[in-house]
């Protein structure tokens, strides 16, 4: 009879539950079945990654931290207009030297101030790109039935310029 009434239980047990192939009494199903239908996390038990991924911070500060550089290096360059180039080297302290490194003195140019602003504005103006290119990619595949090859094309354009020449050709009509 006991035997009988533990099948009755196991049979009511839900699939997810692994209470049905431990064999659990029906009290610690009742608790188990109560721990997984409480939600998974709390708002303390949310760590700041989290919260930050979910109201897309990363991408807006993308954005921003982009539009950052762009500015600091128009205000750059406006500060240097209509003057002299200058020499930026380092000088060792107690010496009249510039900084030299085999045999060559080092300086930091215009040239490679600009670099810098333009690579970081890339970099970060990279992050929303891939993260948009992400989302658009699984709203196309929600929408209606879609074949393989249209996931590859927008992985593609997540990486490099020719896949996005290739997604933009494929869906430019859509």
């Amino acid at each position: 009879m006991e035997q009988q009434a533990d099948v009755q239980q196991a049979e009511k047990a839900p699939l997810f539950t692994s209470s049905r192939v431990r064999g659990d009494s029906p009290a610690a199903q009742e608790q188990l079945h109560a721990q997984q239908s409480s939600p998974v996390h709390t708002e303390a038990q949310t760590g700041w990654k989290d919260r930050a991924d979910s109201w897309w911070a990363w991408e807006i500060g993308g954005l921003v931290g982009s539009a950052l550089c762009i500015m600091g290096l128009c205000l750059f360059l406006a500060s240097l207009q209509e003057k002299p180039v200058p020499i930026w080297a380092y000088k060792f302290p107690g010496s009249n030297d510039r900084a030299k490194v085999a045999g060559v003195t080092t300086a930091v140019s215009i040239n490679s101030v600009i670099g810098w602003f333009s690579t970081i504005s890339k970099l970060l103006l990279l992050i929303p790109t891939t993260n948009g290119l992400g989302q658009l990619k699984w709203v196309w595949f929600s929408e209606d039935t879609r074949v393989l090859t249209d996931f590859e094309v927008f992985d593609s354009a997540t990486r490099g310029i020719t896949g996005s020449a290739v997604l933009l050709w494929r869906f430019k009509a859509r």
